[in-house]
């Protein structure tokens, strides 16, 4: 029984910290790059970045001069271009400032 108890308290407090350990936030961003890493292919000179799966990231900047990395699909990746405005909605950690779960929409 205590042990049941103690397994409550401990994912009561995981959830707590976990809630609480982050900040939600919306802000006005700039696109200062873009970047395609393609999929592994075996074989290959291309060792730097290998990923199982291709990916579209593109580099923000935000309004304090922060950046960061937000992963896009395709299509989005190639209507956006170095220079546009967007808007970034992500969550921050309260303690480390860590951005992440980065989402962009062009404005």
């Amino acid at each position: 029984m205590t042990v049941r108890i103690a397994c409550s308290v401990l994912a009561a407090v995981a959830l707590i910290v976990s809630c609480g350990g982050c900040a939600k936030k919306t802000e006005q961003a700039k696109i200062v790059g873009k970047e395609y890493i393609p999929a592994h292919v075996e074989g290959t000179e291309y060792k730097e970045r290998e990923m199982e799966h291709e990916q579209w990231l593109v580099e923000v900047q935000m309004e304090d001069g922060r950046r960061t990395n937000a992963p896009v699909d395709e299509a989005q990746w190639k209507t956006l271009k170095v220079g546009d405005r967007v808007q970034a909605k992500y969550s921050q950690g309260k303690y480390t400032g860590t951005i992440w779960g980065i989402d962009i929409q062009k404005e």
